[in-house]
């Protein structure tokens, strides 16, 4: 039975730009006729297109498909980054404070 397409969900990261530039991931999900289950039935493809006004380039997702855990686990680790980031500079900037003081 051949592969059939049950639906394609697009995500853009940047919805707040004008338009003329965007980073989108698609994902396609199909049907390969086996009952459809958390694990198997149901499979993807993705894409990630960069559109920048007349050019873009796209990466197609072979082998690797970004879950929803795996972009939780990624928003998380970006998080905790930043804020790693934040407090460093907050004690720069105290530190930097204190120097002045004298």
């Amino acid at each position: 039975m051949a592969d059939n397409v049950i639906h394609i969900h697009s995500f853009c990261f940047n919805k707040r730009d004008n338009g003329g530039e965007s980073l989108t991931l698609t994902t396609k999900f199909y049907g390969n006729g086996d009952p459809p289950t958390q694990a198997e039935g149901v499979f993807t493809n993705q894409s990630i297109v960069l559109q920048s006004y007349c050019n873009s380039a796209s990466i197609d997702l072979c082998g690797v498909s970004l879950t929803p855990q795996i972009l939780r686990q990624f928003a998380d680790e970006l998080e905790i980054a930043r804020n790693e980031v934040v407090r460093k500079l907050k004690l720069e900037i105290e530190s930097t404070k204190q120097l002045a003081r004298g």
